[in-house]
């Protein structure tokens, strides 16, 4: 809350904001004073985080990040099938309400033992929403995703996410490839090392080949090579 009050990047959106409100959220204090504050804090608010940290919408394989959140998971998928077949339960139309806007269905009550992941299954995950912004971007003739498009809300997470991430790097890449068209073929130019520098300075790169949860500095100048050939809108202000 305090993030989105500064105008940060924060998984809490304003219509969000408007239904915590609605039940009594007391944003002035740390502690939860009300049944469904309890049961936002921490726990939906947890769920929340993770899926906009892996960018998916099942996030079991990570409920061990929280203490308790699988349990949790689990009651609220028992009482969101009973909800949703006989419209009663311990599950309210509020609660019932924000687990349907993260896609709470489709996700698992197991909480998966921590895959021992290959260096790519970072850049796997990340290929496939790249591939599903490609669909998108057929249909639609625009790669700006709706924030909150309910048709595929973690691909609207995941637009969001790179905009925040990659960002700050798009003009550098830009004078990057201007730089590059001067140089020669095959050659290492000028604008590829600045663009490389600029990646490892950002994100805390201290040789090359280093891996940060197996994506290279490499990849991430892959990324945003990638996002620009399908004209990524950087800054959805300019296209307004």
């Amino acid at each position: 809350y305090t993030r989105l009050m500064r105008n940060h990047t924060s998984t809490l959106t304003p219509d969000r904001v408007r239904l915590l409100e609605s039940i009594g959220m007391s944003w002035n204090t740390r502690r939860a004073v009300t049944k469904d504050e309890k049961w936002l804090k921490p726990y939906y608010f947890n769920l929340v985080a993770l899926q906009h940290k892996y960018n998916m919408i099942d996030v079991s394989e990570h409920y061990h990040e929280y203490r308790g959140l699988a349990k949790w998971v689990k009651r609220q998928k028992h009482d969101y099938d009973k909800y949703l077949q006989y419209g009663e339960g311990r599950m309210t139309a509020w609660r019932f309400g924000l687990l349907q806007s993260i896609n709470f269905a489709r996700m698992s009550t197991t909480c998966k033992e921590e895959i021992a992941s290959s260096p790519n299954s970072n850049n796997e995950r990340w290929a496939m929403m790249y591939i599903k912004l490609q669909a998108y971007k057929e249909q639609y003739g625009s790669t700006l995703v709706p924030t909150e498009w309910q048709e595929d809300p973690s691909l609207a997470l995941w637009v969001s996410t790179q905009r925040v991430k990659y960002g700050q790097l798009a003009s550098i890449s830009t004078m990057a490839e201007e730089l590059d068209g001067q140089g020669k073929v095959g050659d290492t130019t000028a604008g590829e090392q600045r663009l490389r520098a600029s990646v490892a300075l950002a994100f805390n790169y201290s040789y090359p080949g280093q891996s940060h949860q197996g994506v290279t500095a490499e990849d991430i100048v892959q990324r945003i090579s990638l996002l620009n050939e399908i004209d990524f809108v950087w800054d959805p202000l300019e296209e307004q």
